[in-house]
């Protein structure tokens, strides 16, 4: 089982947080206290979060079309699933937190995430970070020269929000990017560029929670990318989950989670029309194979 370590954050002091103007119209800025399912701070051309990948996802240079993941380690990225149980979040659940349940992080091997742009530099890169340990954003041109600084920003483990880093330049001067702490205990979500032709590809795998289209399993889950709310930009289907209540203890534990469908708009539950829960479970028989649902 692949799980965020836990340190102890009063140990970690506090660091300096505002922005650096190293030139006109050239800034790292940092933002703390973000609360991440409402963030809409991305005024780009190009958002895209991690919501459309199944967990264990690796962000390979055809994942994302126009950005590129990989790790100074020669590693490259892999995609979170805080649903599947498997990792500490999400918060209140543990001490990490995304926007929707999926995000990146740098696997189990350490190292220094960077991520590159294939089509050409660009002038604007931010994105949001949850961490145990103090997170800086560092950007290069194409000849490996650091251009500017976002952060380092202290921990934001076990607060339920996230913090932006954000690098904005007066030119498309910056070739790629290298997000980093001391010792891989962060992971990454809602990432806004204008780098050009920047769009997921999703991927087979096991289809979690946020990314059920419709009842019908076959149906690819494709995200809009020009917002981060879970609409199906092929069947205009909106869905969307919530946890409302989650009690730890021995055994199997409590955990009332609710999903909305739009495309269950019609069926009843106890939460109302459109809704289904973790704990509302029936069985169906059609010819073969027998589903559960």
């Amino acid at each position: 089982m692949v799980m965020f370590v836990a340190v102890q954050m009063d140990l970690i002091p506090v660091l300096t947080r505002g922005s650096v103007a190293s030139a006109l119209g050239n800034t790292a800025t940092d933002s703390s206290g973000i609360n991440p399912d409402t963030y809409s701070g991305c005024l780009q051309t190009d958002y895209f979060d991690f919501e459309a990948l199944p967990d264990g996802t690796n962000l390979s240079a055809s994942t994302v079309s126009g950005v590129q993941f990989t790790t100074t380690g020669g590693y490259t990225w892999l995609v979170g699933d805080f649903a599947t149980g498997l990792y500490h979040g999400k918060y209140p659940n543990g001490g990490y937190t995304s926007q929707g349940t999926h995000w990146a992080w740098l696997g189990p091997n350490q190292g220094s995430g960077r991520i590159d742009f294939a089509n050409g530099p660009v002038d604007y890169f931010s994105l949001l970070v949850s961490a145990a340990t103090p997170v800086q954003l560092d950007a290069y041109d194409q000849n490996n020269n650091l251009l500017a600084t976002a952060g380092p920003l202290a921990s934001n483990y076990n607060t339920g929000t996230m913090d932006e880093l954000k690098v904005t330049r007066a030119a498309r001067d910056v070739a790629y990017v290298i997000i980093h702490d001391t010792g891989n205990y962060f992971e990454v979500d809602a990432i806004c560029t204008d780098a050009s032709g920047t769009a997921i590809t999703p991927t087979g795998g096991p289809i979690g929670v946020f990314e059920q289209p419709s009842g019908d399993e076959t149906e690819t889950p494709v995200q809009c990318q020009a917002t981060p709310n879970p609409i199906n930009c092929a069947t205009g289907n909106f869905w969307h989950s919530f946890d409302d209540l989650a009690v730890p203890g021995r055994g199997v534990t409590l955990d009332v989670r609710r999903t909305y469908n739009s495309i269950e708009a019609a069926q009843d539950s106890p939460f109302g029309f459109g809704w289904s829960s973790s704990y509302a479970a029936n069985m169906t028989a059609s010819p073969s194979p027998v589903r559960a649902s």
